[in-house]
């Protein structure tokens, strides 16, 4: 079965996909068209590293979206995570994945790096920091899980308040003002005020 070729990177490897039925498979190819990972899997995510992403079950058309499962794959095509999240994203040597309905963050080697017991978890702008949401309230953890920014704001915005000092605009009650990374109140900062004029 003849692959297409979708995308090239750095270090020679190129996600394929072919057609199976009204859906397509994906799987990974080297520069001579060897196969690295077969064509079998929903949905493949590849960063140039020693690892895979893939999923199994995911189907998008007009009317419905199945999200699948995801989990992780050596470049022998072995399962390194298995196949139980239904949310991930590679950063930085880590992945933040979703688990009935929790988040987290594990390594490459499917390790728990920070426990999978958040409401919700993003990168952000700054490296190394992840905006997370836990009982309805808004905080920042670095990339070990440790709290800079604890749980306590309504918002963080982390995009529109950010500058070259890292800050970012929260909301706490009926107030707004700015934080800078390691949660201490910025005072008379000018992002206040813009802010709270964008709401």
């Amino acid at each position: 079965m003849k692959n297409d070729k979708i995308k090239c990177f750095s270090n020679g490897y190129l996600i394929s996909y072919v057609k199976v039925k009204r859906h397509y498979k994906y799987g990974l190819i080297d520069k001579f068209d060897k196969e690295i990972i077969a064509n079998i899997y929903d949905k493949i995510q590849y960063f140039g590293t020693n690892v895979v992403l893939a999923n199994i079950g995911y189907k998008k058309s007009r009317k419905h979206l199945k999200l699948g499962k995801w989990g992780v794959l050596n470049l022998n095509g072995d399962i390194v995570v298995p196949f139980h999240y239904s949310y991930m994203q590679y950063y930085n040597e880590k992945l933040i994945v979703c688990y009935k309905n929790k988040w987290g963050l594990i390594d490459i080697e499917g390790k728990i790096v920070v426990p999978i017991i958040y409401d919700y978890i993003q990168t952000t702008d700054i490296e190394d920091l992840f905006l997370f949401e836990l009982n309805d309230k808004q905080g920042i953890f670095d990339i070990d899980g440790i709290a800079v920014v604890d749980p306590i704001y309504y918002e963080i915005d982390y995009k529109k308040g950010l500058d070259r000092n890292q800050q970012f605009s929260i909301q706490k009650n009926d107030e707004y003002y700015c934080i800078n990374s390691f949660g201490k109140i910025v005072e008379d900062d000018e992002n206040v005020n813009s802010y709270a004029n964008l709401l």
